[in-house]
């Protein structure tokens, strides 16, 4: 893989990084608190948390693997497809456990953009 182009790509993991960081930091915020508008802060960073790791895990899919199919059930797939090494390319990226606790997350942000597209 061309160097500049492997560059690009840490160089755009790291910003996610940088966001989940950030992420963090809003969520220890609000994360005691109890009301409507902290359980829709809650909600919505949770949401973000989730796309911002879809986006480092699509990343790698797409330029370190060389292929992403973005096919009906894509995101349980590229779950999946995280904790598989790929030979001569990329260990796994994250663990079987990890993915199982993400597809949560999954589960939720599909639950979470759906209920916030309805009310709109």
């Amino acid at each position: 893989m061309d160097r500049d182009i492997l560059r690009q790509i840490i160089f755009e993991i790291e910003q996610e990084l940088k966001n989940l960081r950030g992420l963090k930091k809003e969520m220890s915020e609000v994360r005691h608190r109890e009301s409507i508008i902290f359980r829709r802060s809650k909600g919505s960073i949770l949401h973000d948390f989730y796309t911002c790791c879809k986006r480092i895990f699509k990343k790698i899919g797409q330029d370190i693997n060389g292929r992403f199919d973005d096919q009906e059930k894509w995101h349980k797939e590229l779950l999946f497809r995280m904790t598989i090494p790929v030979r001569d390319v990329r260990p796994a990226v994250i663990s079987e456990e990890l993915a199982a606790e993400l597809d949560e997350y999954l589960s939720f942000r599909g639950m979470y953009s759906g209920i916030y597209m309805d009310s709109n």
